[in-house]
């Protein structure tokens, strides 16, 4: 009987579409060379490190840009090189 459970358990579980968690209801990206447009969103899947699982992240321009600036500002930083000469 406990096992029967457990596989209804899973095949439900498996059936089901998975679902969006509120506020992250993704919009239609905008048309190509419509920058420099407040509705310039782009959306995207991401998946983090280390999971198997997606998510449909969306920006504007205005995220985008503010985004690679902390990637250009990240990799400029100096690091400590552990390895290095002594």
């Amino acid at each position: 009987m406990r096992t029967m459970v457990v596989v209804v358990l899973l095949l439900v579980g498996c059936a089901s579409s998975p679902q969006q968690s509120p506020g992250t209801t993704p919009r239609a990206s905008a048309a190509p060379g419509a920058s420099g447009n407040d509705d310039d969103v782009r959306c995207q899947d991401e998946v983090p490190t280390g999971t198997l699982l997606h998510r449909t992240v969306c920006r504007d321009q205005f995220e985008r840009d503010g985004e690679q600036k902390n990637v250009e500002r990240w990799m400029k930083t100096p690091r400590a090189n552990p390895g290095g000469p002594k």
